[in-house]
């Protein structure tokens, strides 16, 4: 009876271990396998059609995820649109501060400009004075076409554009943006850049907004007769760019 008894348990033992192995299966692989579809699925994706109309646990918490998926995306659209127009607003906040530097640069040569016509009115001027008041008058002329160029340039808003550039010839460009507000405040540019610098691969357009956003920063950081150094050096396949003043910095 003993030995009925201990049959009759292992018995009983092995066939509830085979119940519960085929239940554990049962639940553990739908679980499984959302789990890996949840690790290949990105934001948007939508649920396989086979699923959609199931009800069990599994299919609405599948349900639920690809919902939540769809919210993601929709937040990181909307952030995406957000982030671009503080971008743009940065932009114009820049542009304003320039204004009064870039009216100045125009002003001064219209003001030259005038005076050459007017002594061009008057009569009697020796073909020297004329030369030089006609070659006064062009680079008036040129003067102001670069800082309307190069402002219509900061403004522009194209899509990302890399191509090789003269790393040297955009910082120049943004330091003229920047000459009125140099000039005024009497700050001295030391600028340490290498004779030849090797082309670099950037959107040349963007890459000056964020020198004009420094240096202004630099600027109005400074006291008059403050000291703005722009260093550059290579370094294996890159070119690092260190931007300094003696300002008073951020506590």
């Amino acid at each position: 009876m003993i030995l009925r008894y201990i049959f009759y348990t292992c018995i009983f033992v092995i066939f509830a271990t085979i119940i519960i192995t085929i239940l554990f299966g049962f639940i553990t692989k739908p679980l499984k396998s959302l789990a890996l579809e949840m690790d290949e699925t990105k934001p948007g994706d939508e649920p396989p059609p086979s699923s959609s109309g199931d009800h069990d646990e599994i299919s609405i918490l599948r349900r639920s995820f690809y919902r939540l998926l769809r919210r993601i995306k929709e937040f990181e659209a909307e952030r995406e649109r957000t982030q671009r127009n503080l971008l743009l607003t940065e932009k114009m906040v820049a542009i304003g501060k320039l204004t009064a530097g870039v009216a100045h640069e125009i002003n001064n040569p219209l003001v030259g400009l005038l005076n050459c016509i007017y002594h061009f009115r008057r009569g009697g001027l020796s073909p020297e004075r004329q030369k030089e008041y006609l070659q006064l008058m062009e680079d008036g002329i040129k003067r102001i076409q670069k800082t309307v160029s190069n402002l219509l340039e900061y403004a522009h808003n194209p899509k990302l554009e890399k191509k090789d550039n003269d790393l040297r010839q955009v910082i120049e460009s943004s330091l003229s943006l920047l000459d009125y507000q140099i000039r005024k405040n009497r700050i001295k540019i030391i600028k340490e850049i290498p004779d030849e610098l090797p082309p670099i691969k950037i959107d040349g357009n963007q890459i000056s907004q964020v020198f004009v956003n420094i240096f202004l920063n630099s600027i109005q950081a400074m006291e008059e007769e403050g000291i703005l150094i722009i260093n550059t050096k290579t370094s294996k396949d890159k070119i690092l760019i260190k931007i300094s003043d003696n300002g008073k910095g951020i506590a």
